[in-house]
């Protein structure tokens, strides 16, 4: 049930109903719908003012200030094809023309959340024809008898034309707070946008990253394979003189056996991450369709790890910033529905002619008009009015804890990256140690089983090292080159189109 006082009242004036003159009133006595201001301040996480696993690694060079310009990152990786990679990917990718097109539907919700706040009119055009019929006339007397009643009926018409204007005079900002935080809805889709556009880049960079490093692989273990296979063949030879026993030659068969095997399952692998890089691409995932030379070697850092201090994250930080317009808009959202609860003033005009003839609707002595004022005051509805309120808070509460935890788990993965660069630097150095020690320790275990001073278990067990050690080398020179990938992004780092 809805109770409501109005107070509705017409009037009259000399001259005619003038639209433009309730346009320029409108203008003048409501302000422009702005973007709520920020809400950073808000936050409930304190922020330290450096990062704290920024210190260097005294084993390593850890990372400096930002270099000027370092948001082209691309460029960090000296690899020209990663600039048209990403290019194609940021045109062609489905899942970014998705959130380009959930961009365009928000910047028109912000046209629909304002529409209210201008005047609403429409033009109206009516006909109607009416039969009406009249009972009881007499038809006449004749002989002294009664009268018959006869039906009588004419048939009307009616035209009429008018525009008509209605207008919620916004008293007390409502529907200037509801366009503002669609604004701020807008602001939110934007970044997510922004933060689509910079995490396909670092999924592209990725991906090519994670291509070269199984081409290298497969390199390696076909080097390794042959390797295994020429010592099968000497074994195959020493065997026939009888100069080795049968031990020796199946155990040199089965390691070349598992080398090989081992080689088809890279291909596979390889095969796996270009088909995955072509769907990034926005490309049907035919390896035919590759028009690029792969890389021979993994790239080479050429600066440091960019820092910053984090309070700047706020602000840089695609998905930061999304959190944090949303948190305005629904604070501006708790103010609409605060507003509600005041009373409103309507105002609504209607001009035209109504006439019996068509032609007549162009002549102005047929013409009318109305215009009424209301003002409405919501006196009971159930609870509806106050529930929203409560409502708005709450969402208000919920969307600024999404808000910290978004911003902790941003802080983290800077953390964590920073960190993660002076650890593999010395975990590469370390590495590239173990696998020239390992290559130097399989060159003598094969010499030395030539010269006949050691068995050929120490032979395979020194290839084995010597695989592994290069193996293990090469995949953390990727995880240093991803783990990069992955601080630029966390620290919102953007890059030249």
């Amino acid at each position: 049930m809805l109770l409501a006082a109005s107070i509705t009242s017409f009037f009259t004036f000399r001259r005619p109903f003038s639209a433009h003159a309730v346009l320029l009133i409108f203008y003048l006595l409501t302000a422009c719908a702005t973007p709520p201001k920020s809400t950073q301040d808000s936050l409930p996480v304190k922020v330290p003012g450096a990062w704290t696993a920024s210190t260097p690694n005294p084993a390593t060079t850890g990372p400096g200030e930002a270099p000027e310009g370092w948001e082209d990152w691309l460029e960090d990786f000296n690899t020209p094809v990663l600039f048209s990679l990403v290019q194609e990917a940021l045109e062609y990718n489905y899942d970014l023309r998705a959130t380009a097109a959930r961009l365009e539907a928000a910047r028109y919700d912000v046209v629909i959340a304002g529409a209210d706040r201008l005047p609403q009119v429409s033009g109206n055009f009516g006909a109607q024809r009416q039969q009406r019929n009249f009972i009881g006339f007499p038809s006449g007397l004749s002989n002294g008898a009664s009268s018959e009643e006869t039906v009588t009926s004419t048939i009307s018409d009616n035209f009429d034309l008018s525009l008509d204007l209605s207008w919620e005079f916004d008293l007390w900002g409502r529907l200037r707070d509801r366009k503002s935080a669609a604004i701020a809805d807008f602001q939110a889709v934007t970044a997510d946008f922004e933060g689509a556009r910079l995490s396909l880049a670092a999924q592209v960079v990725q991906s090519w990253l994670s291509v070269l490093e199984a081409q290298l692989r497969l390199y390696l273990i076909e080097k390794t394979a042959h390797s295994f296979q020429d010592n099968a063949d000497l074994i195959q030879k020493r065997f026939d003189r009888g100069l080795s026993p049968a031990l020796d030659l199946r155990l040199t068969r089965a390691n070349a056996m598992t080398a090989h095997s081992a080689v088809y399952r890279q291909e596979r692998i390889l095969d796996e991450r270009l088909r995955d890089l072509a769907v990034l691409l926005g490309r049907y995932p035919d390896l035919n369709e590759f028009d690029f030379a792969l890389s021979e070697d993994l790239p080479t850092l050429q600066t440091e790890a960019p820092v910053g201090a984090p309070v700047e994250l706020l602000t840089r930080r695609p998905d930061l910033i999304a959190a944090e317009r949303r948190l305005a808009a629904a604070g501006v959202r708790v103010q609409e529905a605060r507003k509600a609860l005041l009373p409103n003033i309507a105002l609504s005009a209607s001009g035209g002619t109504t006439a019996e003839d068509i032609e007549d609707l162009v002549d102005s002595d047929f013409s009318v008009w109305t215009l009424a004022g209301q003002l409405i005051q919501p006196l009971f509805q159930g609870g509806r009015l106050t529930a929203n309120v409560k409502r708005s808070e709450a969402v208000q509460k919920e969307v600024l804890a999404d808000y910290a935890g978004t911003a902790l788990n941003a802080f983290q993965e800077v953390e964590a990256a920073l960190a993660a660069e002076n650890l593999l630097a010395e975990e590469e150095r370390r590495l590239l140690e173990t696998a020239d020690e390992s290559i130097a320790a399989e060159i003598l275990a094969q010499d030395r089983y030539e010269k006949g001073l050691t068995d050929i278990t120490t032979v395979l067990e020194s290839q084995r090292r010597a695989f592994n050690s290069q193996s293990e080398h090469l995949g953390v020179r990727l995880q240093r080159l991803i783990n990069r990938v992955t601080l630029y992004l966390a620290l919102g780092g953007g890059f030249e189109e």
